[in-house]
């Protein structure tokens, strides 16, 4: 039976009865899977609604109270099974859909941001950017990027964490507040290793706002930000796939604006800040990973 449901159906969203939305490996991209398993689904007596998309590779099944998103899910799983043996098609790779284009993504965004990290340590261009911003400098703004950069405070992105299982999605998948809590404690701790290996200064071009201590390289709140509130933006992005730029528009206005705090306030050169993020979306890619594994696992044990 493991050998024969190659293809991986992943409940991401179950927490009303009788409605669940499902990850369906092989639908992104794919107008045929998509019109087939929503006319077969919709002939079953319990299923009420199907509607499914081929940008996210998710699909919405409302169905009978009596049903649970279990049955539902293997229901799924065999017609996507007997599509892919008449279309003769080879095994999707379990958690293709599900991580493969975050993966690409982050691992894509971090070579970029390395790249440009590079270039501007060779020409010595952080003093020269940090000058320049300090142009900016004005009471209200110094009061206003205060605050902003406290979002980013590891200390602040921890309560965050462990307060994710009250609220929303999370609550219904504490796993996946694990998850976040996890990737943030990652990112500490290897921010804290990276500053102890490069040893690198802080900047001291003016008299600085906020009292900083150990070393600058890289950015922790750029690095562990971006950790914390990728994490959620994915699991969000996942759940409401039909807000999904709004998700990520926002949390790269948040993340951008807690790394232009810390440039802002003198405290880290511009270096320090874009390898900060280029590590966490390492780290994310990571975790994203990893989750695509466990939950192959899970899904191969409950077959």
């Amino acid at each position: 039976m493991l050998e024969e449901y190659q293809l991986l159906v992943q409940p991401i969203h179950t927490a009303i009865a009788g409605r669940a939305r499902y990850k369906i490996a092989g639908l992104w991209r794919c107008q045929s899977l998509k019109r087939y398993l929503e006319l077969q689904l919709s002939a079953q007596p319990d299923i009420f609604q199907v509607r499914g998309s081929v940008d996210t590779g998710n699909l919405l099944v409302i169905f009978s109270p009596h049903l649970n998103h279990s049955q539902v899910a293997k229901t799924i799983q065999h017609l996507v099974h007997i599509y892919r043996q008449n279309l003769r098609l080879p095994p999707v790779p379990v958690g293709v859909n599900q991580c493969l284009l975050p993966l690409i993504s982050a691992s894509s965004l971090a070579t970029i941001l390395s790249l440009v990290t590079g270039i501007i340590y060779s020409q010595n261009w952080d003093e020269l950017i940090l000058l320049n911003i300090q142009k900016l400098h004005d009471p209200i703004l110094d009061r206003v990027m205060l605050g902003t950069t406290l979002l980013g405070e590891p200390a602040i992105l921890l309560a965050l964490c462990w307060s994710l299982p009250q609220f929303g999605f999370f609550q219904a998948h504490p796993e996946s507040a694990q998850l976040v809590t996890n990737a943030t404690l990652s990112a500490i701790g290897l921010n804290i290793f990276l500053k102890y290996i490069f040893a690198r200064e802080r900047p001291l071009l003016w008299e600085r706002l906020i009292n900083v201590d150990y070393y600058s390289f890289p950015s922790g709140h750029a690095m562990v930000s971006i950790v914390t509130y990728g994490m959620i933006a994915y699991f969000l992005a996942q759940t409401y796939p039909h807000k999904k730029q709004e998700i990520f528009l926002f949390t790269f206005l948040l993340i951008s604006a807690i790394g232009f705090s810390r440039l802002y306030l003198g405290v880290h050169w511009f270096t320090d800040v874009t390898a900060g993020y280029a590590f966490g979306l390492l780290l994310i890619a990571g975790f994203i990973l990893m989750k695509g594994k466990f939950d192959q696992s899970q899904l191969l044990i409950g077959m």
